[in-house]
């Protein structure tokens, strides 16, 4: 799949927690330092949401471990 890097629409990803970091660090280089957002276990008892820059991101998922279904929403280019 080929995704525009310019694309002004909002990206959403479905990610592992074994490769979250990864992605992240990848989906930085390639769309640069977007505002982002990780949603972890919705409609879950214990949800959580981060909300920052795409390197924000990357460390604060590198100071802990992952747990659980994520989805990673990047914001697209302002036009």
């Amino acid at each position: 799949m080929e995704i525009d890097k310019e694309s002004p629409h909002t990206l959403i990803f479905y990610e592992s927690p074994y490769r979250l970091e990864a992605f992240l660090q990848d989906a930085l280089e390639v769309f640069g330092d977007r505002e982002a957002a990780i949603a972890n276990d919705l409609t879950k008892m214990f949800e959580s949401i981060q909300r920052g820059t795409l390197s924000e991101l990357v460390q604060q998922v590198g100071k802990e471990k992952p747990r659980g279904e994520y989805i990673v929403v990047i914001a697209g280019t302002k036009l």
